[in-house]
């Protein structure tokens, strides 16, 4: 199962060896990298069901049309000007362990992004991983909480208008050092480095 917090289109890229069908992620340039999925099939926002991150013959990851138990998450962290804000995803510092980085790319602004940058991030989460993850948007926009519970990602709320209080009061799942609308999360949080 693969798991993208945005939707992404299949597309033919040209290749020395001819065309490939893949899904492109991040951006190519200077001061940026861009990941290249081999894939016959879109990426659809939220839970795709019938895929599964594969190995290419060169183990590098690829997608795969297979009905699996392990879950991926395809993450983005692109929405806008990045002078208002990186984007990156962030983890508590005790569950790092628990989300292995399979590949990861990113795309920047100004020259060699300098003005700022923003990841993508393929990861596998290991079996039977509860916790927290987070999702902040490059360009300012407010960073979005999601929580990982028996192989499902559910969504929590952004830190704006009250959302995460109000997940805590239906839920009764406490939400660990949380900063509200700042790049500063707190010494328990982690993000990764691609």
């Amino acid at each position: 199962m693969i798991w993208c917090n945005k939707k992404h289109m299949m597309k033919a890229k040209e290749m020395p060896f001819g065309n490939l069908n893949c899904i492109e992620l991040g951006e190519s340039g200077r001061g940026r990298k861009l990941l290249v999925l081999p894939s016959e099939v879109d990426l659809q926002e939220g839970m795709n069901q019938d895929i599964t991150i594969g190995v290419s013959k060169t183990g590098k990851p690829r997608i795969n049309r297979f009905k699996d138990n392990d879950l991926y998450l395809v993450l983005d962290t692109g929405a806008g000007y990045t002078r208002r804000g990186d984007g990156r995803v962030w983890v508590l510092k005790d569950d790092k362990d628990k989300l292995q980085v399979l590949a990861g790319g990113y795309g920047a602004d100004g020259d060699a992004g300098r003005i700022g940058n923003w990841d993508v991030l393929v990861l596998k989460v290991k079996e039977g991983f509860t916790g927290f993850f987070r999702v902040v948007l490059s360009g300012g926009n407010p960073s979005k909480l999601y929580r990982i519970e028996k192989n499902t990602v559910k969504y929590c709320g952004q830190n704006k208008d009250n959302q995460l209080s109000a997940y805590t009061d239906q839920t009764g799942i406490e939400i660990p050092d949380y900063a509200y609308d700042t790049e500063d999360f707190g010494k328990e949080w982690e993000s990764f480095i691609v």
